[in-house]
């Protein structure tokens, strides 16, 4: 008996020292780079959360060593069957070159491949900085953030399956290293099809602008684009997801139903991405050719516009921007658009002032310098020869050498195309419309 109490006290320390091993073996997230054990806590916890919310467990795998391929999604749903305790779960894995989302059990009536486009939308930035624990971490919040929208759109269509509106998400790290609130109103909503009515002309998601000055700027693009028949639009995200500017604004003009006149769907769109401080104009319509890409994005960077864009003074900004395209669609109209060979701002009437004022001072120096000659004609006689004003005998050459003294060269550095602007030209939108423009960064 005594033998038996001891072998059964024997298993439970056994078994007691087993279950703490299993509950660290068992892991949401298996990354390329050494955790420390204060990260690998919050990861965790960050997936739990998910689970706790929506009876789906959420799974990361990031290594930026491996190719994708087959191997590497082996590799990665092995990690997942080895650690998933539902049937309900969701497995993101980014590598080198690819990124990889699996859906399983009832998650797939959630979630599905194309929000595998979004959510590395979010992390995009973290993996190319190779910046692992920020990417998971981005991930797990992202995720939440995402379901979160669902269950809000299936609540408000009184429906007992989650929906899949339309939903951006955005995510970032402060310098403290803590990850910032996510908001699926972030990132500015592209409809899949393209509207019958245009959305609001102003889209601040950002939170770039007050109250009274959102009010305000929507009233002035309101009265503008009416009178010109043009529509001008002016979009501000966080995030813009996985699509780069051009493509973004691109869509967000044609899919939320912007522009006049017909099938040519005459305007402009100013974007202003905040994650990687990006900005675009997109045109279409008459925009292309009364904006001329290469041109009006050149004066957008030498303009006040630019300046303001840098300071933060966002209000004056978007209201030089309707300014200048006012000016701009107006003047072509004229059939005069403005150009390289008709240039913004008056540029020749300046240079013809400038040239009539160097004319005048030509003129005056003239004047003064024939009078003071004049003053001396008849006291100064000039003789014909250098020699002439030496005295016969007084100047004696001993020794001569040729001595090397100086010289002067004078060097420019070759201007380069700047990487922080420049146009777009003329091509194609996914929804197969023609589209200018350009930008860059601020």
């Amino acid at each position: 008996m005594k033998r038996l109490s001891v072998f059964c006290l024997i298993l439970l320390l056994l078994g007691a020292l087993f279950v703490p091993c299993a509950a660290v073996s068992s892991s949401h997230v298996r990354l390329s780079v050494d955790l420390t054990n204060e990260q690998r806590q919050t990861l965790e916890a960050m997936a739990q959360s998910v689970q706790d919310s929506y009876d789906v467990e959420a799974f990361f795998v990031y290594d930026n060593t491996q190719e994708g391929g087959d191997a590497f999604k082996k590799s990665a749903k092995s990690f997942l069957s080895s650690n998933r305790s539902t049937d309900d779960a969701v497995l993101f894995a980014v590598s080198k070159t690819t990124y990889y989302i699996h859906v399983i059990g009832d998650a797939q009536e959630v979630l599905s491949e194309e929000d595998g486009e979004t959510l590395y939308g979010v992390i995009q930035s973290f993996d190319e900085r190779g910046e692992a624990y920020n990417a998971a971490a981005a991930y797990f919040a992202a995720l939440q953030s995402l379901l979160d929208s669902r269950r809000v759109a299936a609540d408000t269509e009184d429906d007992e399956d989650w929906d899949t509106p339309q939903s951006g998400l955005t995510a970032s790290v402060t310098e403290s290293g803590e990850i910032a609130p996510y908001s699926a109103a972030n990132i500015p909503p592209i409809p899949k099809e393209i509207a019958n009515t245009r959305a609001e002309r102003l889209f601040d998601g950002a939170n770039l602008l007050s109250s009274d000055e959102e009010v305000r700027l929507l009233e002035r693009l309101n009265t503008l684009s009416e009178e010109l028949q043009f529509d001008v639009v002016i979009v501000t995200a966080d995030s813009i997801g996985g699509r780069s500017p051009m493509e973004f604004a691109d869509d967000y003009y044609d899919y939320n139903g912007f522009g006049y006149n017909g099938v040519d769907k005459d305007g402009c769109l100013l974007l202003i991405s905040m994650a990687d401080r990006d900005w675009w104009v997109s045109t279409r319509g008459e925009g292309i050719t009364a904006l001329d890409s290469d041109y009006f994005i050149s004066c957008l960077k030498s303009d006040d516009f630019m300046e303001d864009l840098k300071s933060g003074d966002y209000n004056d900004s978007f209201t030089r921007f309707a300014e200048l395209v006012e000016e701009f669609v107006t003047e072509a109209r004229e059939d005069a658009p403005y150009s390289t060979e008709h240039r913004y701002n008056d540029s020749g009437n300046k240079l013809a002032g400038i040239g009539l004022s160097l004319l005048i001072g030509l003129i005056v120096a003239a004047i003064v310098t024939v009078t003071v000659r004049r003053g001396y004609v008849h006291a100064v006689r000039k003789k014909p020869d250098a020699g002439s004003y030496l005295v016969n005998g007084s100047m004696r050459l001993t020794q001569s050498s040729d001595r090397f003294m100086y010289t002067h060269v004078d060097r420019t550095r070759r201007e380069t195309e700047s990487s922080s602007s420049g146009g777009g030209g003329v091509h194609t939108s996914s929804s197969g419309a023609s589209h200018g423009g350009g930008g860059g960064k601020f």
